[in-house]
């Protein structure tokens, strides 16, 4: 061995030294669930931050161990847009540092996420706290390529329905258990992908934008603030973070009070608090978890409070996020009509008369680069992917041909 490799630098000990430390960042005198808000939301500049930064704070704080039922958390927006510091920031909490990718196999993400789950792979009696799946820049393709890594996002939100059977080389059935929180980052509206309409009801959403595109209202949460000052994930050191986070939730008193609060919020009979209509028994379904974390942390004043925000939460989904196939649909149809619209009327006039009509085509470059000007000017709040644009193109009556866009005949 030469001189210069008798002893090894590992130059993470070097940037740890002259990294800051998390505890800069920590108040003694906030709660958990206070610091962590403060700090996830100068990490990740969202809109409505009281909405989706509450969220992604209450959904990184749960419990693997007491929570029953766990929606998959989608964060959605273009690149550079903080989708991935969410889930970074998770599993510092938690005491994680692996980030899975569309390149893991089913293989390697069961076996990472086992060893996080229990104390004893082989035994699994012991259920280890904070196990999470944190699965940054996949695709609709990435889920719909894969049956059981699609399955184990149908299934491991609840932990009633959480076993998978899957064959072992030896050709043996064996059990792997999935449940517990998981966090996608995308850059594709995979809530919008026709074929995943069974994610569709287990994801809650958070979408994400550059600082630029925020709305005016938006704006004006951070207007204090410097964009240059925001806080860099990887300028933080996170060593003995999740301290926190185990110490809380290895606390005498905090679990059996969860298992109260979680009761109330399920049990026959009176309920201290009532539905809004926006919120159906699916989704209350996978909210009763985030409620009884919120309540036990103080983020909620009590179960109403809870429901309450829930109720805003799916307000602003459904007007702003599950709408944009609409939305979408109608800009499409609008273009159509000032595109093709003189043509098509003249082919039905032709057509009643008898006579014979020549198809007409829309260039295929032309319906992107109008969906892109959407995108870039805020009229969209996502940008579709081909299969979305191809799929509502078909329900408005077109096909796509190698000359172009033809009307279905």
């Amino acid at each position: 061995m030469t001189e210069e490799f008798k002893e090894y630098i590992n130059p993470k000990d070097y940037y740890d030294n002259e990294m800051e430390s998390w505890t800069n960042l920590w108040d003694d005198n906030k709660s958990l669930y206070e610091n962590i808000y403060d700090i996830l939301t100068e990490l990740v500049w969202l809109p409505k931050p009281k909405i989706f930064g509450k969220l992604a704070s209450l959904y990184v704080l749960t419990s693997v161990r007491w929570s029953k039922v766990l929606p998959v958390l989608l964060c959605c927006g273009e690149k550079g847009s903080g989708k991935s510091t969410i889930s970074f920031f998770a599993n510092a909490i938690r005491g994680h540092s692996y980030t899975f990718s569309p390149s893991d196999t089913f293989a390697s993400i069961r076996n990472e996420l086992t060893k996080m789950r229990w104390l004893d792979p082989f035994q699994k009696d012991i259920e280890l706290e904070g196990g999470i799946l944190c699965w940054d820049n996949i695709y609709s393709s990435t889920i719909l390529d894969n049956d059981n890594l699609k399955q184990m996002l149908l299934c491991g939100y609840n932990r009633q329905s959480s076993v998978m059977r899957i064959a072992s080389q030896k050709g043996e059935n064996i059990n792997f258990d999935v449940f517990c929180p998981k966090i996608l980052s995308s850059v594709e509206p995979i809530y919008l992908e026709s074929k995943l309409t069974e994610l569709h009801r287990r994801l809650l959403v958070i979408p994400h934008k550059p600082f630029e595109k925020f709305s005016k209202e938006d704006k004006e949460y951070y207007q204090d603030r410097n964009i240059a000052e925001k806080l860099d994930i990887d300028s933080i050191s996170w060593e003995g973070i999740s301290d926190k986070y185990h110490g809380f939730w290895s606390d005498n008193i905090n679990q059996p009070t969860y298992a109260a609060i979680r009761n109330s919020l399920t049990k026959r009979g009176k309920k201290d608090f009532k539905i809004p209509d926006n919120i159906s028994s699916q989704r209350l379904t996978i909210m009763i978890d985030l409620i009884a974390t919120g309540v036990l942390l103080k983020a909620f004043k009590n179960n109403q409070d809870g429901i309450d925000f829930f109720s805003e939460y799916w307000d602003y989904i459904d007007a702003r996020v599950f709408s944009e196939t609409s939305a979408i649909k109608d800009h499409l149809r609008v273009f159509i009509q000032e595109e093709a619209g003189g043509q098509i009327e003249l082919t039905k006039k032709l057509k009643e008369a008898g006579m014979s009509t020549i198809p007409y085509f829309i260039d295929t470059r032309k319906v992107q680069n109008y969906l892109d000007s959407l995108y870039r000017d805020g009229a969209i709040e996502v940008k579709p992917n081909p299969e979305i644009r191809d799929g509502l193109m078909r329900e408005l009556g077109w096909k796509l041909t190698r000359l172009g866009w033809k009307q279905i005949d």
